[in-house]
């Protein structure tokens, strides 16, 4: 997975603005980024500052009037570069004296500006980039945030809240109802969010509500699950495309139609908090209270909970908050949600709790419409990510697998490679895959005969199929297997590698009741510009040496 640091907002830049001739745009960069395409051309420092006077303060356009700048600058500078501003494509005045302008920029996108007269002064309302999020309903640009996510494929939507004339409403509905796009986690995020407000939003299907000033911590661990939830939701809709070809048809799950109550464990010892979460909760969902957290783990393990509430309110509070990190050790329970709820004294931070592998935390008095807002949240996705692992595994049919691995067949492994290739280079997310090759398979075979090497193989399948995430497509691959890993670097790719070579080479399987160890060997590779199918699993292939 992408590295935390990388969730925090980035810095502004505006994004390159290139002509049909490939010159860039010098209008919008900044007086450091003018620098650098100075130094690119071997000039001085200063020539920038002199730029930046002709462009900003003269407002000239053509490099030959720049007089203080040398002849042979003037040159390289028309070379490649222009001086383009945003054109009026279409102007509009009103009745009312308000006037609009539609710009379109050196890319052809456009913005609007719209000038609105008073009786005292006027408004000048200037969009600064395409899809401005503030939806006016008197601008255009406010709508083209639906172009920002569809070309720009990001890992989530944040919306900064409240918007003018609660024009949040309609961006939301628009989000979520382009099929493209639908699967990007959105979340709302601002100050002064009611729980009633909050509440709404969730019902309106937001992933997750951020009310008040979220720490880089809180922000980290509340968006770092949500980028997995939707890599799940892309990796669902190219497998049921692919599978699709293949004539297996799967309906994918609808939001929101669980089957059922959702089950919630609520842990803690103390008495009168743990009703007062009862008071809240009783009758929306199916819960379970168990006094402390060695239970709570064995109840889970054998349970199908959709997520556990620990409550922390004593000088054992740290047993409590240890049930977090074992969670996030056990593979089985790795994506349960947790609810943290903690007197004030417990906790220093919540990062201790976040730290810990909480989901959301809160500290006491905490509101019962607030902890009705949160626990929503993550039962609602936890649900859908057991659906969307149902709906994955559905796709594994007749007409897609391998009958004697019981894994997704080489076909279909190689037309499912070239679905993730075009989407990951379209969204320019990162691709990898990981090839394993048991390479005494042919001697098994010799010794054992096939029906026997064929039954290990089998085996050893079946724990491969336990072992990888649900995003992730086991495929065989001659007498050895390929993963699939969507949005997964190289570097990163090497984790969930190393893990099951790991385990296949020292589980002991056996054959006709006797011991047999596999001498497995790895390689992974990434997508690179140019590759297919092919050229992936073979570049994997040569990784192994």
């Amino acid at each position: 997975m992408t590295d935390p640091a990388l969730y925090a907002p980035p810095a502004f830049a505006p994004p390159p603005q290139v002509t049909a001739d490939g010159r860039a745009n010098l209008v919008g960069l900044s007086r450091e980024a003018l620098g650098c395409e100075m130094a690119a051309l071997g000039e001085k420092p200063f020539r920038a500052k002199q730029l930046w006077h002709w462009i900003y303060h003269r407002g000239v356009t053509d490099f030959e009037a720049m007089t203080t700048l040398g002849h042979g600058l003037r040159a390289k500078l028309a070379e490649g570069y222009v001086i383009a501003r945003p054109a009026v494509s279409r102007a509009l005045d009103s009745a009312d004296g308000t006037r609009k302008w539609l710009l379109e920029r050196v890319d052809g996108r456009e913005v609007e500006s719209v000038h609105i007269p008073e009786d005292d002064r006027g408004t000048l309302c200037v969009s600064s980039q395409v899809g401005c999020t503030l939806t006016c309903r008197f601008c255009h640009t406010g709508t083209q945030a639906l172009e920002r996510a569809r070309k720009g494929s990001p890992d989530i939507v944040m919306l900064k809240t409240p918007l003018r004339d609660g024009g949040e409403t309609p961006l939301i509905k628009a989000l979520k109802a382009a099929p493209e796009i639908s699967h990007i986690p959105l979340v709302i995020i601002g100050d002064g969010i009611s729980p009633e407000r909050r509440r709404a939003y969730l019902e309106q299907d937001v992933d997750d509500v951020l009310a008040g000033t979220a720490d880089g911590t809180e922000l980290v661990h509340r968006l770092k699950p949500m980028v997995r939830f939707a890599t799940m939701q892309s990796e669902l809709r190219l497998r049921l495309d692919t599978a699709t070809t293949f004539g297996v048809d799967v309906t994918p799950p609808r939001p929101g139609a669980g089957d059922g109550r959702y089950r919630v464990l609520v842990v803690g010892g103390g008495e009168s908090p743990l009703k007062d979460i009862e008071a809240v909760l009783e009758g929306s969902y199916g819960l379970e209270v168990v006094p402390d957290p060695f239970t709570a783990e064995k109840l889970l393990g054998g349970g199908d909970f959709d997520a556990a509430i620990v409550s922390l309110e004593s000088e054992t509070a740290a047993d409590y908050l240890d049930l977090c990190a074992q969670v996030r050790k056990n593979p089985a329970l790795f994506n349960l949600p947790v609810l943290v709820i903690s007197d004030p004294e417990c906790l220093k931070e919540p990062a201790e709790a976040y730290s810990k592998g909480a989901s959301i935390v809160h500290l006491r008095p905490v509101g019962a419409r607030d902890l009705d807002a949160s626990i929503m949240t993550l039962v609602r996705r936890q649900r859908a990510r057991r659906d969307i692992r149902k709906a994955l595994a559905a796709t594994l049919g007749d007409e897609t697998s391998d009958a004697s691995a019981g894994l997704y067949s080489t076909a279909l492994l190689h037309a499912h490679l070239d679905r993730l290739i075009e989407a990951s280079e379209g969204g320019q997310k990162a691709l990898s895959v990981a090839l394993f090759e048991i390479r005494n398979m042919a001697g098994l075979r010799q010794e054992f005969g096939n029906k026997a090497a064929d039954g290990l193989f089998a085996e050893v399948a079946s724990w491969l199929a336990r072992l990888i995430r649900a995003e992730d497509m086991a495929a065989r691959v001659e007498d050895g297997f390929c993963i699939t890993l969507p949005h997964t670097s190289y570097e990163d790719a090497a984790t969930p590698m190393n893990r099951i070579m790991w385990i296949l080479t020292h589980t002991e399987f056996g054959i006709e009741d006797e011991p047999v160890g596999l001498w497995v060997m790895a390689g992974r590779a990434a997508l690179e510009p140019g590759d297919d199918a092919d050229e992936l699993i073979a570049r994997a292939r040569r990784d192994m040496d």
